[in-house]
């Protein structure tokens, strides 16, 4: 990873804990872990990775 992309990671991070904060203050917190529980049972357990030989084509 490449200082650049730390550094999206780290500002996107941030943007999403913002949002959460949001959605916990309007929906409260239970609720939003609820949806992260919800959303954690329907994604794939092994998440793409981006480091993966070829994935850009090299």
């Amino acid at each position: 990873m490449t200082p650049r992309g730390l550094d999206g990671l780290r500002r996107s991070a941030v943007v999403l804990d913002r949002l959460r904060q949001r959605w916990a203050a309007t929906l409260g917190p239970d609720r939003v872990a609820a949806m992260e529980d919800d959303l954690r049972a329907v994604t794939p357990a092994n998440p793409l990775r981006l480091d993966v030989p070829g994935w850009f084509g090299g």
